[in-house]
């Protein structure tokens, strides 16, 4: 299903075969949606360009840790044909930290976000998702960013969604959609 459906098709195809492998590996073993591991020789994340680890909240929270992410996903951005032809990383206006996409500003935190580091950290991955699924949105992309709970996000057409929440996985392994704020 993940083959036919169009899963891989931002991998590149020199990459292909070992993605496959470890994608089918995650899913068997670990019970996982996504697959990416660094490889230290190209000094790069070798995966299925779709999943992508953050490590904890808190790495994105982090001054540069937006940014950081950001250059991560930027390459499925692009072989998506989304257009990023501006963009301006945090930058502080008052208390509030924002990030320029296009033109737009968008709200990394906010003065009620800096008063409680626990609550920026889950603050972070909701607007790390917001952000993205917005710039997807206004350029009427047919994917969506998920979260995915262990640690995590993964890029998505509505079909390969449906797909992967009918799998038999533990719900902290499963893309799910961040409630309406």
């Amino acid at each position: 299903m993940l083959e036919k459906s169009g899963y891989f098709m931002y991998v590149e195809p020199a990459l292909i075969d070992q993605v496959k492998k470890g994608t089918e590996a995650q899913l068997m073993q670990y019970g996982q949606v996504g697959y990416e591991e660094y490889d230290p020789q190209a000094q790069k994340y070798i995966g299925d360009c779709r999943y992508f680890g953050y490590g904890d909240a808190e790495e994105l929270y982090e001054w540069g840790g937006f940014e950081y992410f950001f250059t991560r996903v930027r390459p499925t951005l692009e072989k998506m044909g989304v257009k990023l032809e501006q963009v301006v990383f945090p930058e502080e206006v008052g208390k509030n930290q924002l990030v320029v996409i296009n033109g737009l500003s968008y709200i990394l935190y906010d003065e009620a976000d800096a008063q409680s580091w626990q609550s920026g950290w889950g603050v972070a991955v909701e607007r790390f998702i917001d952000i993205a699924n917005d710039v997807l949105k206004r350029q009427d992309q047919g994917e969506k960013l998920y979260d995915v709970p262990v640690g995590g996000v993964i890029f998505l057409t509505q079909a390969l969604y449906q797909y992967l929440r009918g799998l038999d996985l533990d719900e902290a392994y499963k893309p799910r959609e961040l409630p309406e704020r």
